[in-house]
């Protein structure tokens, strides 16, 4: 989620993904783990299907595995009603959770479907106000609907996923017609990357 970057941490994840299933086949957390490093770092839709459809089989119940693939595999090809069911599976095996219902609310976003998007988000933040992805998506579905102030303000409560946020924050910006804005903002993703931040 751009708390650390993506070219180091994900190299790292896939070997010790590899190294505990070559320990035990059937750990669901490294058959998930393997799933969202391929579908995120290599993009091999295919392959991460079968990691997240390994791990399900192996744990029907696992909440993680499920809203991943939903997420990670099934939205991305805009497979929007199997990403939906599986988030709706996640939400049976772990209510608490803010980031299952902020994917279901990413999936409602790609539907332009506002409305459910918000009631999903609202039931994250409800969980966990200050939780970063809920906020993200939120500071999306509000700039969407022209609500540039709102979402401003959410991206503003997602600083851990700082990179992100103010990306979100440069859209908002050009969306609302404030090309100074964006640019400045812009600049500074561009010297954070330079930095490695990204």
């Amino acid at each position: 989620y751009a708390v650390m970057p993506r070219r180091i941490v994900m190299p790292q994840a896939e070997a010790a993904a590899r190294k505990a299933l070559a320990i035990d086949e059937s750990l669901v957390e490294a058959h998930a783990a393997l799933g969202l490093v391929t579908a995120i770092h290599k993009f091999d839709w295919n392959a991460a299907r079968a990691h997240f459809e390994r791990a399900i089989e192996v744990a029907p119940d696992h909440a993680t595995a499920r809203y991943w693939f939903a997420m990670f595999v099934l939205l991305p090809q805009s497979q929007f009603d199997e990403a939906l069911g599986q988030v709706e599976w996640a939400a049976q095996f772990d209510p608490v959770n803010p980031a299952i219902p902020a994917t279901a609310g990413i999936i409602h976003l790609m539907r332009s479907d506002f409305e459910k998007a918000q009631e999903s988000l609202r039931t994250a933040i409800t969980l966990e106000p200050g939780h970063p992805l809920s906020n993200i998506v939120l500071g999306w579905v509000l700039g969407s609907t022209g609500d540039f102030d709102a979402a401003n303000a959410a991206f503003e409560k997602a600083q851990p996923m700082r990179v992100v946020a103010r990306g979100g924050q440069a859209w908002v910006a050009a969306l609302s017609g404030d090309q100074a804005k964006a640019e400045t903002i812009l600049a500074e993703l561009r010297e954070m990357s330079a930095k490695g931040n990204s």
